[in-house]
């Protein structure tokens, strides 16, 4: 099954300023870039994003495509394959048999 995904390339830091001018404290921000790959495990999540819905896949990131993400990050499942989220309104077609089996997961192949 092939989803379309979001995935970081690049981690900034910004210090956002206050209405007086007066720094605020460092926070970090991650540039995304979306991929179209393999998925190996679709799962709910356990509390549902009413802006913009999704789901939890298990996707296959090409080697050339993983200098963004840090290598000691808690979503690499295994080598190759980091779990993050499939947005429904960009994977409705792709998505369909598995929000209408009522599952809350599904392995879809490896």
């Amino acid at each position: 099954m092939r989803c379309l995904i979001r995935i970081p390339t690049d981690t900034r830091w910004r210090t956002p300023r206050g209405r007086n001018g007066k720094r605020y404290a460092v926070e970090p921000f991650q540039l995304t870039a979306a991929l179209e790959t393999r998925v190996y495990r679709l799962a709910r999540p356990t509390v549902q994003n009413t802006a913009r819905p999704f789901v939890w896949v298990d996707a296959w990131i090409p080697e050339d495509r993983r200098s963004g993400i840090p290598v000691l990050d808690d979503a690499w499942v295994r080598a190759g394959v980091y779990r993050t989220r499939a947005f429904i309104d960009d994977n409705k077609k792709t998505l369909a048999p598995f929000l209408e089996s009522g599952l809350d997961e599904m392995e879809v192949g490896d």
